[in-house]
């Protein structure tokens, strides 16, 4: 009985969360460079001098793939002052970013999973604010065209 409760305890998890990735609205999607997967801003938050990013990642190929993005390779752009962003960093020089699958090959931290047709995975990662004081900024995502554009909500 208790197994049973398990299970039906991580099924409910699972569905869940696949329903509030969902639910997310993407600001701006951008395909990736070999064409396999998707990446969809969902939110681009300043709050104090943090700016949180929310992002989906997808698989549209028809095909089980990999995903490995190092965090250490985000950033974002301030077109105001054209300078590079890097991702904060915690203590251990591990970027505040999650889901953290492992440091194997990417010491700040990486997303590292197997997607089937369809499934997507959301991470997330915290930022230096602008600066300049900018209101939009330009995100690139390792293997994905850049998202250009993009309005920082406060």
């Amino acid at each position: 009985m208790k197994k049973l409760s398990a299970l039906i305890f991580i099924a409910f998890l699972f569905v869940s969360n696949s329903i509030a990735i969902a639910q997310q609205t993407a600001i701006q999607t951008q395909p990736s460079s070999d064409g396999n997967f998707e990446i969809a801003l969902t939110e681009a938050k300043q709050k104090n001098d943090i700016v949180t990013v929310k992002a989906i990642v997808k698989n549209i190929g028809a095909n089980n793939k990999n995903i490995v993005m190092c965090y250490q390779d985000v950033y974002f752009i301030d077109p105001k002052e054209n300078k590079k962003y890097m991702s904060l960093k915690d203590a251990q020089d591990a970027s505040i970013a999650g889901p953290v699958d492992n440091t194997y090959y990417c010491k700040s931290g990486r997303l590292d999973r197997d997607l089937g047709a369809g499934q997507q995975a959301m991470i997330w990662l915290k930022f230096p604010a602008p600066a300049s004081g900018a209101s939009e900024i330009d995100f690139s995502f390792p293997n994905f065209l850049p998202l250009e554009g993009v309005n920082i909500t406060k």
